[in-house]
């Protein structure tokens, strides 16, 4: 996540909104750590979803985490 924001050229006083598409195993841990990882990240919201969303974020990047590949959306505040 930090990694699009860099890419993206955001600051770090830039709120996002961001969405995670990830399989069901991945999305419940993620899930449980929620708040913690929208502090960590400067997002304003966060959705985690096993499909792509249907509105059209402004960023977008895929990778890997062990066996569980996962596509992150960002938009910018």
């Amino acid at each position: 996540i930090q990694e699009l924001r860099k890419t993206s050229g955001l600051t770090k006083d830039k709120k996002i909104d961001l969405c995670i598409r990830t399989d069901k195993e991945l999305a419940g841990m993620l899930s449980k750590n929620s708040d913690s990882i929208k502090s960590k990240v400067g997002a304003k919201s966060l959705t985690i979803q096993e499909n792509d969303p249907k509105e059209k974020y402004q960023f977008d990047a895929e990778d890997k985490i062990k066996e569980h590949e996962f596509k992150l959306f960002m938009d910018v505040q």
